[in-house]
C-alpha cells in the first residue's frame, strides 16, 4: 500500500506474468521490454531491497509467494485483461505461455479457446492436471451459457481432469451437471451422452461402484456403433472392471478380442484403444510376468503414449518386477516414476510412486525404509480427499506399515 505507481506496476506485472507458477522468474530483460522507465533499475531494487522481490540469476522472484496471489487478486479484473493482452504483444512467449495469457485476456472467444486447447496439452503432454482443471473451469465461466454443446462438452473435459487427479466426487459432480445438459439438446443426445459415459466409467471403477459400472457399460455400448474405436475403448473398460473383481478369464478374452478389432482401425483410433488395452495386467495377475513385463515395456517404448499412460505403466511395471523379485530394476523404475510423477505435480501418482516404493522395500526387509514411503504415501494420500480409492489405499500402507514394525520388534 506503500508503494509509488512505478512500483506498484512493476509489481501488478509480475504478479500476472507469475500467475499459476506458469512462467519462470522474469528477467531484468523481460521487465525492460515491457516497461520504458528511466528509473526500471532503480525501482526494481528498491523492491529487492524492500524484501518483496530476491534477485538471482537475473531473475527476480518473490519473497514471499503469497505476494503475487494476493497483488493479482487486487487488481480488478478489467486491468489483469489489459496486462495479460500487453504480454502477448510486447514479450516473445513459447506456445504454453502465449495460451496461458491469451486464455486470461480481454477477448472472450479467443480466452475460451487457449483455455481449452491448453488445458488439454497440459493433461496429456505434462500431466499438469491442477492448472488444466483450472483453465477448463475458467472456460465454464466465460462460455456463453446458451451454447449447450459447448457447456457438455467443457463438464466432460472436467469429469476427465478431476478423475485423473483422483477427486472422484468432484468428476461425479461434472457429470451429473453434464448430464442434465442433454435434455436441452436439439440433436446429437446419443452422442454426448456416449462421450460422457467414457469420461466417468474409469471413476465408477476405481470407486468400486458396481451398480453404476455396468450399468454405464452397458448403456455406453448400446449407443455406439459395434466395434467402432468407442465401442471397443468401452469394451477395454469392461475388461478393467472384470480384472478388477478377479474375473481374469473373461477379462484376458475381451482384451485379447479387442486386439484383434483394433488391429482393423485406423492408425491413431487403434493407438488410442491400444493404449486403454491392460491385458498385460491380467497376464501379471495370472503369474505370466515375462509376458507382462515385455507388453508394458513395449507401451513404454511407444512413441504416443501420454504422460498419463508412461505413469500407469510404470506403476504396473514396477509392481511386476518387483514380484519377480527383480528388486534393483523396480527400484530404477519407481524412482523413475517418482521423478515423472513430481515433474507433473500429479499427487496422485506420487502417492502410487511412494506405495510401490514401501512395497520393493518391505520384500527387501529394509523394514524402516518401507515405513518412511508408507507416511509419504498417507501424507500426500491425505490431500487428495476420501473418496474409496485413497481410503484403500491407506488401509494398504497401514497394513503393510503394521507388519513393518512387527518385523522389526522380533
Amino acid at each position: 500500500n506503500n508503494s509509488n505507481s512505478s512500483e506498484r506496476a512493476i509489481m501488478d506485472f509480475l504478479a500476472v506474468w507469475s500467475y499459476k507458477g506458469m512462467a519462470p522468474p522474469a528477467s531484468y530483460e523481460i521487465l525492460s521490454s515491457f516497461f520504458y522507465l528511466p528509473t526500471l533499475a532503480f525501482k526494481v531494487k528498491e523492491l529487492v531491497v524492500g524484501g518483496i522481490l530476491d534477485v538471482k540469476d537475473n531473475a527476480f522472484r518473490w519473497v514471499n509467494n503469497y505476494f503475487p496471489k494476493i497483488i493479482y487478486e487486487k487488481i480488478s479484473p478489467s486491468d489483469r485483461e489489459v496486462i495479460h493482452d500487453s504480454i502477448i504483444m510486447t514479450i516473445k512467449l513459447d506456445q504454453n505461455f502465449f495460451d496461458f495469457h491469451r486464455a486470461f485476456g480481454s477477448d472472450f472467444a479467443l480466452a475460451l479457446r487457449h483455455s481449452l486447447i491448453l488445458s488439454q496439452r497440459l493433461i496429456h503432454n505434462y500431466g499438469k492436471v491442477n492448472i488444466a482443471t483450472e483453465l477448463i473451469e475458467h472456460a465454464k465461466k466465460i462460455a456463453p451459457q446458451s451454447s449447450i454443446a459447448l457447456q457438455i462438452y467443457i463438464h466432460s473435459l472436467l469429469t476427465e481432469a478431476y478423475y485423473l487427479s483422483g477427486q472422484h466426487t468432484a468428476a461425479e459432480d461434472s457429470f451429473k451437471n453434464a448430464k442434465k445438459l442433454l435434455n436441452f439438446l436439439t440433436s446429437g443426445e446419443r452422442t454426448w451422452e456416449a462421450r460422457l459415459l467414457l469420461k466417468i466409467i474409469p471413476s465408477y471403477i476405481k470407486q468400486k461402484k458396481h451398480d453404476e459400472t455396468k450399468k454405464s457399460i452397458e448403456r455406453a455400448l448400446s449407443l455406439e456403433r459395434k466395434n467402432s474405436a468407442n465401442y471397443i475403448l468401452i469394451r477395454n473398460y469392461k475388461a478393467y472392471y472384470l480384472y478388477e473383481n478377479s474375473f481374469l478369464a473373461e477379462a484376458k478374452q475381451i482384451y485379447e478380442d479387442n486386439k484383434h478389432l483394433a488391429a482393423l482401425l485406423p492408425p491413431k483410433l487403434r493407438k488410442k484403444c491400444d493404449n486403454t488395452n491392460q491385458l498385460s495386467l491380467v497376464l501379471r495377475e495370472l503369474g505370466k510376468y515375462d509376458e507382462a513385463q515385455e507388453l508394458f515395456e513395449n507401451k513404454l517404448g511407444t512413441a504416443n503414449i501420454n504422460i498419463f499412460g508412461k505413469m500407469t505403466t510404470l506403476v504396473a511395471l514396477t509392481e511386476t518386477l518387483r514380484l519377480k523379485k527383480d528388486y534393483a530394476q523396480a527400484q530404477i523404475k519407481a524412482k523413475e516414476l517418482l521423478a515423472t510423477a513430481k515433474q507433473s505435480g500429479s499427487s496422485k501418482f506420487i502417492v502410487y510412486a511412494h506405495e510401490v516404493l514401501a512395497n520393493m522395500l518391505h520384500d527387501t526387509d529394509r523394514f524402516r525404509e518401507s515405513i518412511g514411503e508408507a507416511e509419504r504415501a498417507l501424507a500426500t494420500g491425505a490431500c487428495l480427499g476420501k473418496d474409496a480409492e485413497f481410503n484403500s489405499l491407506s488401509t494398504r500402507m497401514w497394513i503393510l506399515m503394521g507388519h513393518c514394525h512387527k518385523e522389526l520388534k522380533a
